[in-house]
């Protein structure tokens, strides 16, 4: 099953044709021998030396890769860990944060997208480093999750779960866990400063309608997991930096980090200031759907 991709049905969503349209060019990219981005964030994990690999999500420079979201990422990488020896899925993307996984030593790694162009990257990047046989690809939705209940160790999304309807995907992710399965994921929320942000900056993918997690969103991570922590970052910050890369001011990741941890520790002191942030985790364990009652 190694190069498995299975259709599971015909998906109707605006963003597949600019997701599509992305996979697709970086595809040609891996046929003609050249690194797109993803190649890229992974360089540093096929590098790692064994005692990086061990203490995933440590070092920091080896494994984050999100350079406006870093903490949060940071944050859902984590919760899930260790991922040695578990079965984990990717809710969405193009398998960047499954082929992490198997490097990091997971057992097996899925990614579900409803983007078939994305699991066909996912397989030929995978088939590239040599991690093919541990990486398995569906194409279906989040709100649908066609596997077993309890089928999964762990469960990471990276900047997805705002395009899902969030009443249906959060509980087919908790069904699908195991009884002390783990969800994470990284996403932007629909913060005071988004309108603003927005109007003032533009958003990071134009060509995108996609709407960001608020309250009423993540409400459903309270009632399908015993545990359930919404975490925020960059209430200051975020859109500033963001607007500071559509100039061409590109600032890495560690620096983008570093400002984020100032933000973050001064924002603590206001207030509800804090909650404002824009960037958030959204972590939960213990998915009611397998607890004894």
């Amino acid at each position: 099953m190694s190069d498995h991709i299975g259709r599971q049905n015909e998906i109707t969503n605006e963003e597949i044709d600019y997701y599509s349209s992305v996979a697709s060019k970086q595809g040609a990219m891996v046929e003609a021998g050249a690194e797109p981005t993803i190649i890229k964030h992974l360089a540093p994990a096929m590098a790692a030396s064994d005692e990086a690999i061990l203490s995933f999500p440590e070092p920091r420079d080896v494994w984050i890769d999100a350079t406006y979201d870093g903490a949060a990422q940071y944050d859902s990488y984590t919760y899930i860990a260790p991922v040695a020896g578990k079965r984990l899925l990717q809710l969405g993307g193009s398998g960047l944060h499954a082929i992490k996984a198997i490097r990091a030593g997971a057992r097996e790694a899925w990614l579900l997208t409803p983007v078939l162009d994305e699991a066909r990257f996912a397989v030929a990047v995978a088939r590239r480093l040599g991690l093919h046989r541990r990486l398995h690809c569906v194409v279906a939705v989040g709100e649908e999750l066609p596997f077993a209940r309890g089928s999964f160790d762990a469960i990471v999304s990276g900047g997805c779960l705002h395009h899902m309807r969030t009443e249906r995907a959060i509980p087919e992710c908790a069904r699908v866990l195991s009884a002390r399965g783990r969800f994470a994921a990284w996403d932007p929320w629909r913060s005071p400063f988004y309108g603003i942000g927005t109007r003032v900056f533009g958003k990071r993918e134009v060509e995108v309608n996609c709407q960001p997690i608020n309250a009423a969103r993540a409400q459903p991570l309270q009632e399908a997991f015993d545990t359930a922590t919404v975490v925020h970052h960059g209430a200051l910050t975020r859109y500033f930096l963001i607007a500071l890369g559509k100039m061409r001011i590109h600032l890495n990741e560690p620096t983008v980090s570093s400002i984020t941890h100032i933000d973050d520790f001064v924002s603590a002191w206001l207030p509800g200031l804090r909650r404002t942030g824009s960037s958030v985790a959204l972590l939960g364990a213990g998915p009611l759907s397998q607890v004894p009652r």
